[in-house]
């Protein structure tokens, strides 16, 4: 008896399974064009410490790590074409490029170590970074019910990254003027996954809200000016993103 009513348990599961496989999205997918807007809040990777050849034949200098004010604006805008699969699992598949640009943040830094040295701690630092991107993005439903569809992303492009604006503060009136390091753009390959929930409003409409992890490359200040020649890269880091999206997606279908 008991191993009968394990069978139909299992009967009844695999029939469950079936049908939602075969079964229709609820909402009619539709296939077509799109445009995709999206907004949201972007929590750049804390930099680590760092050292900077600033006089040939002596001990580096050396930049303690620093603090990325939390989180700036993200704004991203993609088009592409979506796939409308009608049935249960993966009913919507969006293909496209996706554009992304994050607002200015502010690095500060407490210590500059001149030669490495505790007694030459004399100048706090800070500067400023912001990137924008451009992916070839995939983005896939997983599965729909009443509207309601976790999703999936990714993404491949490059980035341009941005570090401008350092200033050194002296710790004390005493202390001459530090370093000034050039603005410095770099281009980088950059990468980025997601995960999120869509509501579809219609097959048309889509609202969405999600979370993006983004591998930007690096950012790094250019070279200063010395009595000796210029130095070598300024103070910089390797970034990333996490981001929490909220936007809205609309189709060019017949409906």
């Amino acid at each position: 008896m008991q191993k009968r009513c394990l069978l139909v348990r299992f009967s009844t599961l695999v029939l469950l399974l079936i049908g939602f496989m075969t079964a229709d999205a609820t909402t009619d997918p539709q296939s077509g064009f799109y445009l995709d807007l999206g907004v949201g809040v972007a929590y750049y990777s804390q930099p680590g410490a760092g050292d900077i050849n600033v006089v040939p034949g002596f001990q580096t200098d050396h930049y303690s790590a620093a603090h990325v004010s939390s989180g700036v604006l993200e704004t991203e805008l993609s088009a592409g074409y979506q796939i409308g699969m009608k049935h249960f699992w993966f009913p919507y598949i969006n293909l496209g490029i996706t554009f992304a640009n994050q607002a200015n943040a502010n690095v500060n830094g407490n210590d500059y170590l001149e030669f490495q040295l505790p007694e030459f701690n004399n100048y706090s630092y800070q500067y400023n970074i912001k990137s924008w991107q451009l992916f070839a993005s995939v983005k896939t439903d997983i599965v729909e019910w009443h509207g309601l569809a976790p999703y999936i992303s990714a993404g491949l492009g490059f980035s341009q990254n941005m570090a401008s604006g350092y200033i050194a503060t002296p710790k004390a009136p005493i202390v001459q003027p530090g370093l000034v390091y050039a603005n410095k753009t770099t281009a980088n390959f950059a990468w980025r996954v997601g995960l999120g929930l869509d509501y579809h409003v219609t097959p048309l409409m889509t609202l969405y809200t999600g979370y993006e992890y983004s591998d930007l490359g690096d950012a790094y200040l250019g070279s200063a000016e010395t009595a000796s020649g210029s130095t070598g890269r300024g103070p910089g880091q390797h970034l990333a993103t996490n981001v929490w999206l909220f936007g809205f997606t609309y189709t060019f279908g017949h409906y």
